[in-house]
């Protein structure tokens, strides 16, 4: 942290939340000329989200190429992912045509190998000051509307103050909260189980799904 406490920064933008939205628009941004306060709870820069799949679908390449982090996740040994899913109707199992195109991927990758990576892509662009260990405590206001944030650090409050503030923070979201943003909820009965293995035994190497309606595996 570069400032003392009490001392109010003035930014275009803060982002309250270091992951991969956060630091992905912290990028995109910055890289506009933005100058941007990346904001994150956890104070480690290593840090990442535990509970996850850790497979992007298909749609996230052009994203991750405009990043700059498909040669990184190419070297990190981050998996192509492909796939079959089972139905009540039989197995879904995508091909090229022939003579057409590669089938488009993405990738398989732990959340403790992608977070710190982006995160630390976001640190290195111009424009963007990383703020770790910063945990939003509440929206400045002004004539009805939010100009900034406070900050609880290990060394105090302070004030980040901004034209845009972006609540990148997930679920329960301070942000939204600060702000009376209404959220929607749903009764949802189900769970989760996730679990690594290693040369787990699959046809052609790829990643597996089925649909049992109303389960899935």
């Amino acid at each position: 942290m570069s400032s003392p406490e009490g001392t109010v920064d003035d930014y275009d933008v803060v982002i309250s939340g270091a992951s991969l939205a956060g630091s992905a628009a912290a990028i995109l941004l910055g890289r506009r000329g933005v100058r941007v306060a990346l904001l994150e709870r956890r104070a480690d820069p290593g840090a990442y989200k535990v509970l996850c799949t850790h497979s992007m679908q298909a749609a996230a390449y052009p994203v991750l190429d405009e990043l700059g982090l498909v040669p990184e996740l190419e070297k990190a040994g981050a998996v192509r992912n492909e796939g079959r899913w089972y139905t009540r109707w039989g197995w879904i199992e995508p091909t090229a045509a022939p003579g057409g195109p590669e089938l488009p991927y993405a990738y398989n990758v732990r959340r403790s190998t992608l977070d710190p990576m982006i995160r630390s892509r976001a640190a290195a662009t111009p424009g963007v000051d990383l703020l770790l260990g910063h945990r939003v405590t509440g929206l400045i206001r002004e004539a009805g509307r939010t100009v900034g944030v406070r900050a609880s650090t290990s060394q105090g409050e302070r004030e980040i103050r901004a034209r845009l503030v972006v609540g990148a923070d997930g679920r329960d979201s301070a942000v939204a909260k600060y702000a009376e943003v209404r959220g929607r909820q749903h009764e949802n009965g189900r769970f989760g189980y996730l679990a690594h293995f290693r040369d787990l035994p699959l046809r052609d190497g790829i990643s597996h799904a089925w649909f049992l309606d109303p389960d899935a595996a």
